[in-house]
């Protein structure tokens, strides 16, 4: 028992994190568990304000092909100054020990200013791909006021996310793609590539 035990603990794996610009919110790390194929995320909130938060998970295979995509938001506000683990599961088919992951804060909404990623779908999978691989940049971020906080914490934007999808998995055509509804005002989204 102990030695099965050991074998699924070892092929638990540290994330690559894409950084934004600007850091309203940041990743200070993360681990990949293939057995029940989640990923955990310690994130903290650098705004002067309580956010809401959208991390986006990108899979790539050991030679660095994109296999599949999984976003994902919970309505819990994270307070100002302070850290949280979060924890998705990676919806992405025939995921394997040697599959890589890399993790982004793709959206960060607070009540009166919202950061949404600025890069296209291939961009953003390029960064990640090079994260990967101990290289690239940081994602660029859009920075807009608004007028408190926002009526649905985490849209479910199915249609909007299955167009990202489809783009994100350019060279190889898409496989599947999900959209449900979390907790109260939750989203995740996912799709894997052929």
């Amino acid at each position: 028992m102990l030695a099965c035990a050991g074998d699924l603990a070892a092929q638990d794996k540290p994330i690559h994190v894409v950084d934004t610009d600007p850091a309203p919110a940041q990743i200070e790390g993360g681990t990949f568990f293939l057995a029940g194929g989640l990923v955990a995320t310690m994130v903290r909130n650098r705004h002067t304000a309580p956010v809401l938060i959208t991390l986006r998970a990108w899979v790539f295979d050991h030679a660095g092909r994109f296999k599949g995509t999984n976003s994902y938001c919970a309505p819990d506000w994270l307070d100002r100054g302070t850290r949280r683990v979060s924890s998705a599961p990676l919806d992405v088919r025939d995921l394997v020990w040697t599959d890589s992951v890399t993790v982004a804060i793709v959206r960060v909404v607070s009540d009166r200013r919202q950061w949404t990623m600025a890069d296209s779908a291939e961009a953003s999978v390029g960064l990640a791909r090079q994260r990967g691989f101990g290289t690239g940049g940081r994602l660029r971020f859009d920075e807009r006021r608004t007028e408190g906080p926002p009526g649905i914490a985490c849209p479910c934007e199915c249609q909007s996310t299955a167009a990202s999808c489809e783009a994100q998995c350019f060279d190889t055509g898409l496989r599947a793609f999900t959209c449900t509804p979390v907790v109260l005002d939750g989203c995740s989204a996912s799709c894997s590539c052929k």
